[in-house]
């Protein structure tokens, strides 16, 4: 059973939030860490900033109503669980919702301390065991991040959602240097060992809303979702990429050896109107201008 959970109340109504938090204090099993904010912007920089384990949300807030509330977050943090907490009643708002992203359903009237604690372990649980499902098809089996097809499913579902509100989208370009010859030099066990730590660079560095992908062979990317502005992004990618080059320690013929590992980066900004292949072109095209400066 799930004893310790950081849970985020995204509520409005001041007196909604005593009695969830007065509920959840009497759970005599579970420990819930209770963050709350008024407002769907308020979330998604909480969400950004620090993991949680789910969130409890009201469809009625200050800037976002109804459903679009549930479309806005679980487009946002696919892995987050949702479970909506609402004076509303009836089981076609309850498909709806489920079919928008939540995990689960709470009307207001029902809540009791038992139900509450029951429905959020139930909405993790839930949840984990969906995302090992749908991991094991859209994760990169050598690296542990996305793989190609999921990252142009997160990217897509972004664009989708950009084009209806303000909502930043760029994307990272990577692609390691001189990569062939570390095959050619070392084997390509060495090179599969390079890939690797150099993706745990990429996961150890990256927020938890990014979407970080190994788009195939060598080449990697990074999604970034709503961010704050373009001097934001630009900081941002600077303080990821600063770091050159990365150490990589590896093993041949039981001998540990090190070698450094040399990388080139793009990034582009998406404007309405851009698909997925064009954002994705715009910065690969970015990061081989970056790799030619290098060999000038």
């Amino acid at each position: 059973m799930i004893n310790n959970i950081k849970l985020l109340s995204v509520e409005d109504d001041p007196d909604d939030v005593y009695i969830l938090q007065s509920m959840l204090e009497k759970d005599k099993h579970t420990v819930f860490n209770f963050t709350h904010v008024k407002t769907m912007h308020a979330a998604s920089k909480a969400l950004i900033s620090e993991k949680f384990d789910a969130a409890l949300l009201d469809l009625g807030l200050p800037d976002s109503h109804g459903p679009e509330s549930i479309r806005l977050l679980a487009q946002q943090f696919p892995e987050l669980p949702i479970i909506v907490v609402t004076d509303h009643d009836s089981v076609e708002l309850e498909e709806k919702l489920i079919d928008l992203g939540a995990e689960d359903f709470i009307s207001k009237r029902d809540l009791t301390n038992g139900l509450l604690s029951r429905v959020i372990r139930l909405s993790i649980e839930r949840k984990q065991l969906q995302l090992r499902i749908e991991r094991s098809a859209l994760i990169d089996d050598l690296t542990g991040l996305y793989n190609r097809q999921s990252f142009y499913q997160h990217l897509s579902a972004g664009i989708a959602q950009a084009n209806r509100s303000e909502f930043k989208i760029a994307v990272f370009f990577i692609d390691l240097d001189k990569f062939k010859h570390i095959n050619d030099e070392y084997g390509h066990r060495v090179g599969d060992q390079a890939l690797k730590q150099f993706s745990d660079f990429i996961k150890l560095n990256s927020r938890e809303s990014d979407i970080a992908a190994r788009i195939g062979g060598d080449e990697f990317a990074i999604a970034i979702f709503n961010y704050e502005s373009t001097e934001d992004l630009e900081r941002y990618f600077d303080r990821l990429f600063s770091e050159q080059p990365i150490e990589i320690s590896a093993q041949k013929n039981d001998k540990d050896f090190k070698f450094d590992l040399n990388f080139s980066t793009g990034i582009c900004e998406w404007t309405p109107g851009d698909s997925v292949d064009k954002l994705i072109e715009s910065a690969d095209t970015d990061m081989y201008r970056t790799k030619r400066h290098k060999s000038e």
